[in-house]
């Protein structure tokens, strides 16, 4: 794949933030090292286009809130009978494995099935650009956006912690954070941050004290139990 050059003018529509000649250099240096990535990945006979990779790098550097709000402009403009088609992926055996080869739309309403993405054929290259396709098609995105407003609405009841009973329920699920778009739970065990920030005279003998053991043991097994049931809830495709 032959070396491509970033004039200032693309650089000034896709990057408007870099100014000065040391960051239109330092851009150029970024997108030479991942032109060269690109050299070594295995199918590459399959054609690239320099300013589409420069739109793709430009479209990742945006914070989340931003795409999530230009995705959904993108979805209120399309017509509304994009959203009664059922997407399909037809795929086909290569060397015992399946690969995803086209995508279909089918409305119900007797037309048949209409192809909206088939993956360019290379002798190296079996895609899975197609599999993408058919799992971004409107009705999930637009199920999926839905439920993202619904969780950013939702604020996670933190009690208090309760000192003179290690194993209470306060203690045992007491923090939990819900990160928007790459959601993770971080487990927090009550009883450490209670000996870091509690009574001085709390005392750690686990020999002496079945509380020290049972109170962080419980903590963290309720809490898992119960995170994990709510980021079940919150992953389950709506109905």
């Amino acid at each position: 794949m032959p070396d491509h050059y970033l004039s200032d003018e693309m650089i000034s529509e896709f990057w408007p933030e870099a100014k000065t000649a040391e960051d239109r250099d330092e851009l150029r240096k970024q997108f030479h090292a991942l032109m060269a990535q690109l050299r070594r990945v295995w199918f590459r006979r399959l054609p690239r286009h320099h300013e589409l990779f420069a739109q793709i790098t430009a479209e990742k550097a945006k914070e989340l809130p931003i795409r999530v709000a230009e995705l959904e402009d993108a979805l209120a403009g399309l017509p509304n009978h994009w959203h009664q088609y059922q997407w399909k992926a037809d795929k086909k055996p290569v060397f015992g494995e399946k690969y995803i080869r086209s995508v279909y739309g089918d409305n119900g309403n007797g037309a048949g099935r209409q192809a909206i993405a088939v993956v360019p054929h290379q002798k190296e290259y079996f895609g899975t650009v197609a599999d993408f396709i058919a799992a971004a098609n409107p009705d999930t995105v637009t199920m999926l956006l839905a439920r993202l407003r619904d969780l950013e609405t939702q604020t996670p009841e933190i009690p208090a912690l309760d000192w003179e009973e290690p194993s209470s329920k306060n203690n045992q699920c007491w923090v939990a954070r819900t990160i928007i778009g790459e959601y993770w739970v971080a487990f927090e065990d009550g009883w450490d941050a209670g000996l870091e920030d509690g009574p001085k005279s709390w005392e750690w003998e686990p020999e002496y004290d079945r509380r020290s053991y049972e109170g962080p043991h419980a903590a963290m097994k309720a809490c898992q139990q119960h995170y994990s049931s709510v980021l079940n809830s919150a992953l389950r495709p709506a109905r």
